[in-house]
């Protein structure tokens, strides 16, 4: 059975995606708009046409990278997931100032869900290092068994 903290971190974790697709839903023609100020795209008239497909597939590959760590956390038990959502929470931290400096251009709302979903991440990843979830990494007290793949 899950500690109360993984438990925790799985809420915490999981709400943070649900909201950063939220935003990214919102804030989508503002960066349809954002790409096709780019030099790069304007100088490629072409180019106008794939920015959705752009968008749309950051997007995806976004969700499943953090779908993937979040597995690899909540029921693989991998320290390595751990420290990966850990070293990934750090730099969501330390650029959160962007975000504000940004906001110019992103806008007021894009900002406020940005700050939200860098708390939830920073709130699931202090989950990973309460004391319940450290012993259930090093595997103390499981009553099922844990697969410990990539760590």
């Amino acid at each position: 059975m899950k500690p109360a903290s993984i438990v925790q971190f799985d809420r915490f974790y999981l709400a943070s995606i649900v909201v950063w697709v939220i935003g990214v839903g919102l804030g989508w023609q503002t960066a349809n708009q954002q790409m096709l100020d780019n030099p790069a795209f304007a100088a490629n008239p072409e180019m106008a046409g794939m920015i959705p497909g752009i968008l749309g597939g950051v997007t995806l590959v976004g969700v499943l990278f953090s779908l993937l760590f979040w597995w690899l956390v909540s029921k693989r038990a991998s320290t390595v997931g751990k420290w990966i959502i850990t070293i990934l929470c750090a730099i969501s931290v330390l650029s959160l100032p962007l975000a504000f400096i940004n906001m110019a251009q992103t806008g007021m709302l894009n900002t406020i869900i940005n700050v939200v979903v860098v708390g939830l991440t920073l709130a699931a990843t202090v989950m990973l290092f309460r004391a319940d979830a450290t012993a259930w990494f090093r595997g103390d007290g499981n009553e099922e068994p844990v697969d410990r793949t990539f760590g």
